[in-house]
This record gives C-alpha cells, structure tokens and sequence, in this order.
C-alpha cells in the first residue's frame, strides 16, 4: 500500500482513504494505509485522506505505529485543511498518553486557525509538565 501511495494517482488515493473496514488487529494494513495516504498526500492530499488520517491517529484502540504515521502526517503535510477538525484535535493531543503522537498532535493543532486551537495550545503549555 506504501508503494500504491508514491505511484498511484488521485484515483488511488482516494480508494485507498475509503477503506475503514480493517480491524484494530490488523497492524500491516493500517501501518500500510497510513503510509500510502501519507506517500501520495505530501504531493496532492485529498479531504478523505486527511479524514482518514485524523481518525487514525485520534483512535486510541488503533495500532501505536499507524497511530504515529498518520499523527505526523497531520504534522508535516502542508497543504492539508485541518481547521475543520480543530474540536477533535483540540480535546484529543493533550490527553493522549503516547509523548510521540501527542508531540505530532501538538505540531498539527498549532497548523489550525481557530481559536480552539490557539486556547488549547496555551492552557496545554500553561499546565506542569507530564513525565513518560
């Protein structure tokens, strides 16, 4: 699927983020997904990619690894529309337990323009630090 990402067209992109039938359990194809849709998002990302991602990496019952794809994904892709998911962003980055994808999380709420964002970004960074 990684390699269906950095060939594939438009088309590819879009069947590929349309998939959300695998199972919590099945680590490769959700790793495989994440890495596709990050492969071919970085050059023309999609809406339902970026859909995809946010659902990737906000779902705790998710794999760790597709989990962390999909959260720097979020924080790396530049031309990405992530205003529309500033709520779920906003209540998810500062509570997730893993520090690699809440630091990913953080980096993707900061690309946000709304004032849920920015609010979060300061009571999140105005509170002590958690250790792990």
């Amino acid at each position: 699927m990684e390699a269906l990402g950095k060939c594939g067209s438009a088309a590819t992109l879009e069947q590929m983020s349309s998939v959300v039938t695998y199972r919590n359990t099945d680590t490769l194809l959700l790793l495989g997904q994440a890495r596709g849709i990050t492969g071919s998002g970085f050059g023309d990302p999609s809406e339902r990619g970026t859909k995809r991602m946010v659902d990737l990496a906000l779902q705790p019952a998710y794999p760790a690894s597709a989990r962390l794809m999909a959260a720097n994904y979020l924080a790396r892709a530049a031309k990405i529309p992530l205003d529309t998911f500033a709520g779920p962003l906003a209540q998810s980055a500062p509570t997730e337990p893993d520090p690699w994808i809440r630091m990913a999380l953080a980096t993707a709420l900061g690309k946000v323009k709304r004032p849920v964002a920015i609010d979060t970004l300061v009571s999140w960074y105005a509170k002590k630090p958690t250790t792990g």
